[in-house]
């Protein structure tokens, strides 16, 4: 966190914290950290090791704070997890049964409230972000783990 807010220019008491994860990424551990100040929102991965940046973004939007937000998965407008696993699953053209779930959080992204998918089948290694209120595909990767 300290990492992020000193590349940013702010202090912990300028932001509102969403979302902290330890997660691996082309085999390397990192911190993916997203906070808000003000109507800006600001990503990155921190590498565990050096406390180096090695991705950010920021971008101008409109935040809505977590408490006016809805609490629960089954909230209006909201397809649910299972129906975004299916969606993910048939953009990749695969079955349930071919593949392992890796990641799967229920978060908001850019304002609108989103699933994040990893997945694997074999070597290959699937992220993708599913809208929550339309079940439309917003972002797809698939790479080869070698």
């Amino acid at each position: 966190k300290a990492a992020a807010l000193a590349h940013a220019g702010l202090s912990e008491g300028e932001v509102s914290f969403v979302h902290t994860e330890r997660d691996y990424d082309g085999g390397r551990l990192v911190y993916e950290i997203e906070f808000y100040a003000g109507n800006t929102e600001y990503d990155y991965e921190i590498d565990a090791a050096t406390g180096g940046i090695v991705q950010f973004d920021r971008d101008a939007e409109y935040y809505a704070p977590p408490a006016s937000r809805p609490a629960s998965s089954g909230s209006s407008g909201d397809i649910g997890e299972a129906a975004a696993k299916a969606a993910a699953l048939a953009h990749a053209g695969l079955s349930e049964g071919e593949v392992s779930f890796v990641h799967t959080e229920r978060d908001y992204d850019d304002g609108r409230l989103v699933y994040e998918l990893e997945f694997r089948s074999g070597r290959m290694e699937y992220e993708c972000e599913v809208d929550a209120a339309t079940g439309s595909i917003l972002q797809f990767e698939s790479d080869y783990d070698d």
